[in-house]
């Protein structure tokens, strides 16, 4: 977890997980092996097993499967599921 990222909410964090700089994460789980790069914002949302959420997405009440990649810059509907890829 970098020291710039801000985790509140009693957001939940799985073992391995990498967030990056100024990533945010409100009220969300972030299961084992799940990623969110730099500048990304996961609100109230889950976030599947080695998932990815790229750099400057913004996530709302997302669901994130297992070994998704989330594009750099996303902006998915608010709750949303994605589909596995």
């Amino acid at each position: 977890v970098s020291p710039s990222a801000v985790l509140s909410g009693g957001t939940s964090v799985g073992t391995g997980c990498v967030i990056g700089d100024r990533a945010r994460g409100e009220g969300s789980v972030l299961f084992d092996g799940a990623s969110v790069e730099s500048d990304a914002v996961v609100r109230a949302s889950a976030v599947g097993h080695k998932a990815r959420v790229g750099a400057r997405a913004v996530l709302d009440r997302v669901i994130v499967p297992d070994g998704t990649d989330v594009p750099a810059d996303a902006r998915p509907s608010v709750g949303s599921r994605l589909v596995a890829r």
